[in-house]
C-alpha cells in the first residue's frame, strides 16, 4: 500500500528548498533581480506597456517606471509607439538587452548544470527532469 503524502509538509519543504536555490542562483547575478525579471518577461512575452509590465511583475507602476528608466539608461530597453494605438508606448528589448540577458542566463545555468551533473546520479537527473514538468504545471495553475 502506498504511503500517503502530507501535501502541506511537501509544500513547506518545497518553498524552503526553492527559496534556497533561487538565492544561490542570484548570488552570481550582475543585474538586480527586478531588472533581470523585466528583461526576461520582455524576452518571453515581447514588447509591452509599462502598466502591463508592472501588473505582470506585481510592481507599482512608479517602481516599474524607475526600473525601465534604469534599463533604458543602460541601453537594454527601448521605447517605441504602439502600432495599434499610437497613444501607447511599448517597451522592448534592445539587442544589447538580449545579449545581457543571455549572459546572465548562461552564468546561472552553467552553475546549475554543473551541480546537477556532479551531484546527481543519472537516475536522479531523470527524476529531476520529470519534477521540472510538475513544477511548471504548478507554477501555471
Amino acid at each position: 500500500m502506498a504511503r500517503q503524502i502530507d501535501a502541506a509538509s511537501v509544500a513547506s519543504e518545497l518553498r524552503i528548498v526553492l527559496g534556497q536555490l533561487v538565492r544561490r542562483l542570484r548570488t552570481d547575478n550582475a543585474l538586480p533581480t527586478s531588472h533581470a525579471a523585466v528583461l526576461s518577461r520582455l524576452d518571453r512575452a515581447g514588447a509591452q506597456t509599462t502598466s502591463r509590465l508592472a501588473a505582470a511583475e506585481r510592481m507599482r507602476p512608479q517602481s516599474m517606471a524607475q526600473t525601465l528608466a534604469e534599463l533604458g539608461g543602460e541601453g537594454l530597453v527601448a521605447r517605441t509607439p504602439d502600432p495599434a494605438d499610437g497613444r501607447q508606448i511599448l517597451i522592448e528589448l534592445t539587442a544589447r538587452g538580449r545579449e545581457r540577458l543571455a549572459g546572465e542566463r548562461q552564468r546561472r545555468e552553467s552553475w546549475l548544470s554543473q551541480a546537477i551533473a556532479a551531484q546527481l546520479s543519472a537516475a536522479e537527473q531523470k527524476l529531476l527532469a520529470d519534477a521540472v514538468a510538475l513544477l511548471r504545471r504548478l507554477s501555471e495553475s
